[in-house]
């Protein structure tokens, strides 16, 4: 079976192309275009595979000579890029840095590494697409999805005005970067590149390899067509974008391929005021979106300057008045450029587009939700009319509610509190109100009033499990594990089909190490709802506890792309990588938990061990001599003195070592690393004292006794030296140094050339390369 890169659907190894979304299913491709280990031109060397596209796959690498993370861009090997396209991608200033822009990624380097890579060295930024933050975060405000939109447009602005055209915007090419602040920017990508293989053909519909330029979804109607393709293109697509933030859905939808590619280009864009009554949509606003989304390139607005000023003016308190009517159908009908176009003729070209190459259809798979228990809650305003019959106060209820839960997902609590606290005074009050309190006291740690807050949501909407999974969850957190599978059981008695629920009694099941009751009702989570972030976590961690490091890799995968604002995830997939040797990939997943949640002992304890196994020493003394109180970790500790040991720092790494086997007297490694760090400082005696320590805890060891050796050599002790080393070599034949040892001991000591001769010739026949010993053989006539 092989998977589509664009949607997650699975085929047969012979389909060329996804049942699902149209995508080029690459199968062997995959492994044959894999740059994975390579150093592309002796400047970048590839770490790990972020994601995959219809028209390239995209890595994480370094470079080589100034350490910096960058991300790189592989073409598939299938896409004909001539010489004249390099040539004109470069002179038109997009790579080496020529086009820059605060909210577009940087492309500085592009290149050509042999005859079939030919790759795009770009600015790596930690983030997530727009795709992801609408599945995750879903509808936004009319403000927030205005203010995220007005970036994007900036950056077409500057595009525009040095002469280029995106031509492919969409959700996956525009990334979502979440401040310290709590602030959230947007990074344009694939400036140009659609054009970098692009091809004059009858239809300026495709590229090359059948490939569509665009995504349905997301294109205007001379895409689609004989019309010329501009700067208005792209506006058009912004505009998709902004309908598509606010409503939470793409404004063309269909079935298939074939039906949104007809609605396109024959019918008018929705409009987002009629499509959603539900929505406060400001008339500023509406009126923008319609002008954005006319068919007609000259009824657009004609620059990005023109669409920001547009933004700019919307007045966000004035809704439209009662009864004001839209543009009439038939008005909106006289502007549509391919009224004309057949409708017969247009699903042949579609159909052909299906057999020739790969298109990247948006939506067309199960919407990506996280289903995180601690998330607002989404429930049915039960006590409340419909929106056309809705009074003032019903209305500046909602819009405290809505206000109060933007405030929460930023991590503003006092706010969420003060809003969420005069949304519960109106008399119009409803379950989510009492809902989003009680995840607001959750974080807050305020268990009882959280408890509180879900018993009265549930009292005032007897018909929602929500309220009992969401207390199941509060419950578990703070070790009322019997309460909380009561809870959790509940919930799936009334409805069978609660995800929440059986991710709940799987997660209590976990903690009780009832592995196989936890693994089955984790997977019957997922048969509900295969986007439950909750059961995919917890399976890592059972696999984890289980010893199935390489089985844990997936569902914490998964867990990362639901929700990639939470730390949980990244440190278990991390953990699971370095358990498999992956330490690159590890270090990656580890670091961006750590960026999360950077006081998590167990994420810190993790990364130490990833840098000291690649032997960066600096970085575990930076990670963890300034952020933590490794006094109180014992293995903080010992990992802090182990690399300040590896620095030649013995007196600072005994200090560390000696706390940490304080902490924890069983922790061999620490003593290990104590004794040598104690014969470095010139204190036999002291390490001998670790020694003795250490034996009843390894028992008979051969690294243990050569250790013994040189503490009674400094001592000046050779026949208790001897007798040590020659326990080391009896422990373990094949260990070079005590074999090295013992010889010193007996030549230069103990008088007994002969035996002496023995361990050295031995030494020299299992590989020992000391020069020295050669000499010493031949003074013994050996």
């Amino acid at each position: 079976m092989i998977t589509c890169s664009n949607c997650g659907q699975t085929a047969e190894e012979h389909v060329r192309f996804c049942p699902q979304c149209g995508t080029q299913m690459l199968g062997d491709q995959v492994s044959k275009d894999s740059i994975l280990g390579r150093t592309l031109n002796g400047k970048y060397r590839v770490l790990s595979e972020l994601g995959a596209g219809a028209m390239g796959r995209v890595y994480l690498a370094e470079h080589v000579s100034l350490k910096k993370r960058v991300a790189i861009k592989v073409l598939h090997s299938d896409l004909d890029v001539s010489e004249e396209s390099l040539q004109r991608f470069h002179r038109e200033g997009i790579a080496a840095g020529k086009f820059s822009h605060p909210n577009a990624i940087q492309i500085f380097d592009f290149d050509r590494d042999g005859e079939r890579t030919v790759y795009l060295a770009m600015e790596f930024v930690e983030g997530e697409t727009l795709k992801a933050f609408v599945a995750r975060e879903g509808t936004q405000d009319p403000e927030s999805a205005v203010r995220l939109i007005r970036q994007v447009l900036s950056a077409l602005e500057a595009a525009h005005g040095a002469g280029i055209v995106h031509r492919d915007l969409k959700p996956e090419n525009v990334m979502v970067v979440t401040e310290p602040s709590g602030r959230r920017n947007v990074k344009v990508l694939d400036f140009g590149l659609s054009k970098l293989v692009d091809m004059p053909m009858q239809a300026s519909l495709q590229t090359q390899t059948g490939r569509i330029l665009g995504t349905p979804q997301y294109m205007a109607p001379e895409q689609c067509g004989s019309g010329e393709v501009d700067i208005r293109t792209d506006l058009h697509a912004a505009g998709l974008l902004l309908y598509e933030l606010i409503a939470g859905e793409p404004a063309y939808q269909g079935s298939n391929l074939t039906e949104v590619l007809i609605k396109l280009t024959t019918e008018d864009a929705p409009v987002l005021v009629e499509a959603h009554p539900e929505l406060a949509i400001p008339e500023d606003l509406s009126e923008v979106l319609e002008k954005a989304l006319e068919k007609k390139q000259v009824n657009r607005f004609q620059s990005a300057t023109e669409m920001i000023e547009a933004l700019d003016a919307i007045r966000f308190d004035v809704m439209p008045k009662k009864g004001k009517k839209r543009r009439s159908a038939k008005a909106r009908a006289s502007s549509s450029p391919n009224r004309m176009v057949p409708i017969a003729i247009l699903s042949v070209l579609v159909l052909a587009a299906l057999v020739w190459g790969g298109i990247s259809l948006l939506g067309s798979g199960p919407e990506e939700e996280t289903a995180d228990s601690s998330s607002a809650s989404k429930s049915v305003r039960v006590r409340l009319r419909p929106e056309e019959e809705r009074s003032e106060v019903e209305r500046q209820y909602l819009g405290l509610l809505e206000s109060a839960q933007r405030s929460l997902r930023t991590d503003d609590l006092r706010t969420a509190l003060r809003e969420v606290g005069e949304a519960i005074r109106q008399p119009c009050v409803d379950a989510e109100a009492y809902e989003t309190r009680a995840q607001i006291f959750r974080r807050q740690g305020d268990i009882q009033l959280a408890l509180a807050d879900f018993e009265e949501a549930r009292r005032l909407d007897p018909d929602s499990v929500r309220s009992l999974t969401g207390a199941g969850w509060i419950l578990l957190e703070s070790n009322s594990v019997a309460e909380a599978l009561e809870r959790f059981e509940k919930a799936v008695e009334e409805d069978p089909q609660s995800a929440e629920g059986w991710a709940g009694q799987g997660a209590v099941h976990f903690l009780t190490a009832e592995w196989s009751e936890a693994e089955s009702c984790l997977q019957k989570a997922l048969a509900i709802d295969e986007n439950n972030f909750a059961a995919h976590t917890y399976l890592g961690r059972l696999r984890l506890d289980q010893g199935r490091d390489a089985e844990a890799i997936e569902p914490l995968q998964k867990a990362v792309r639901l929700d990639a604002a939470r730390a949980e995830p990244y440190g278990l997939l991390g953990r699971a990588l370095l358990r498999e040797d992956k330490f690159e990939d590890a270090e990656r997943q580890l670091e961006i938990a750590h960026d999360l949640r950077p006081g998590s002992v167990e994420v810190a304890t993790d990364l130490a061990t990833v840098y000291l196994a690649g032997g960066r020493l600096d970085r575990v003394v930076d990670l963890l001599d300034n952020g933590f109180d490794v006094r109180s970790e014992p293995r903080l500790a010992g990992l802090l003195g182990t690399a300040l040991a590896g620095q030649g720092e013995s007196r600072r790494a005994i200090v560390h070592l000696s706390r940490a086997v304080e902490l924890d007297p069983e922790d061999t490694a620490a003593r290990r690393v104590l004794v040598a760090c104690f014969l470095d400082s010139g204190e036999p005696r002291e390490a001998l004292t670790q020694i003795e320590s250490l034996r009843p805890l390894v028992g008979p060891d051969s690294a243990v006794e050569l250790d013994e050796a040189l503490c009674w050599m400094e001592l000046g002790a050779f026949d208790k030296a001897g007798e040590a080393a020659r326990k080391s070599v009896e422990l373990d034949s094949d260990n070079l140094q005590a074999k090295l040892i013992y010889g010193l001991l007996l030549l230069d000591y103990l008088a007994q050339p002969d035996a002496a001769a023995a361990q050295f010739q031995q030494y020299v026949s299992a590989g020992g390369r000391d020069p020295r010993v050669r000499e010493w053989l031949q003074t013994l006539g050996r």
